[in-house]
């Protein structure tokens, strides 16, 4: 795994950046229209299966991307969640591999999960919808369904770093990938974590996710 610092939680930090003010009316508005477009889509689409059309089967899965691409817009157009909660390390693992189980083979570290008796602070909406996009971001960055992913943890300072590895992965992204990953670095880097990933020494990709411990003050409230 490669080497990872508690200041690189932030993520690589992009050469551009906007500030943009998107009024919540708006959001929902937007995720109405879509939500009406997918419907007649899907209406089409079903009228062509009926009549056993050579085109169902292209426009099913065309719309399938739509859907995905208007889920993960919405999400990264969304307000991050606000509040954070106490929960233990090993059940935020837990979930991340539970999660991962349903594409793949995932394999925590035992050695290393065991020592995770301490409490993070977390928003639990926040984490649930970055890790939800996780399976699908390493499926964009070339790790095949059913691969083996390795699970590691590690604490530095006041930041809990969980690392994940496959032998199999592309070093590039695709345009899925990247808005995978800016869906998850917008919700861990709100909650005062991060989530980045590099180019491994076999040649294909890591993949870290950041959260912050929580101080003893703070387990003792």
């Amino acid at each position: 795994m490669g080497t990872t610092r508690a200041e690189d939680c932030q993520g690589q930090q992009p050469e551009r950046e906007y500030l943009v003010s998107i009024r919540p009316e708006v959001i929902d508005a937007t995720g109405h229209w879509l939500g009406n477009l997918l419907q007649r889509l899907r209406a089409i689409e079903q009228g062509l299966e009926r009549d056993a059309s050579s085109l169902a089967e292209p426009l099913k899965r065309t719309v399938d991307d739509l859907e995905r691409l208007s889920r993960c817009l919405l999400d990264y157009l969304a307000a991050t969640p606000a509040g954070l909660e106490l929960f233990h390390a090993r059940e935020v693992l837990a979930t991340i591999v539970l999660t991962l189980d349903r594409s793949y083979r995932p394999e925590p570290s035992a050695g290393e999960l065991a020592e995770c008796d301490f409490e993070l602070l977390v928003n639990p909406v926040a984490l649930e919808t970055a890790v939800r996009y996780l399976p699908a971001l390493l499926s964009e960055d070339g790790v095949p369904v059913g691969a083996v992913v390795v699970v590691h943890a590690a604490t530095e300072g006041d930041r809990f770093v969980i690392g994940l590895s496959a032998e199999k992965s592309n070093p590039r992204r695709s345009a899925a990938g990247e808005l995978y990953h800016a869906v998850m670095e917008k919700y861990l880097v709100g909650q005062g974590g991060g989530f980045w990933s590099n180019a491994s020494y076999r040649g294909g990709r890591e993949w870290f996710l950041c959260l912050s411990r929580a101080c003893l003050s703070q387990t003792e409230n």
